[in-house]
């Protein structure tokens, strides 16, 4: 007896873009099992010592809007 299975995967869409010299904006998608629309904004606070902030927000299907 034959079994058919089907293949399981994602697919993964990801852009990134350069605000300034210190933001940047990070977009990602992903399709397939598990689908997942990602948001990340990172801002340098401080040149010299390197101190960093980030916001992130995502949404999925089932666990509805995260932020972080």
């Amino acid at each position: 007896v034959e079994e058919l299975t089907i293949g399981g995967g994602n697919v993964v869409f990801g852009y990134k873009r350069v605000l300034s010299e210190d933001d940047v904006l990070d977009v990602s998608a992903q399709v397939g099992l598990q689908s997942l629309l990602s948001l990340t904004s990172t801002r340098r606070l401080d040149r010299q010592t390197g101190l960093d902030t980030w916001l992130s927000t995502s949404w999925g299907p089932q666990q509805g809007m995260g932020l972080q």
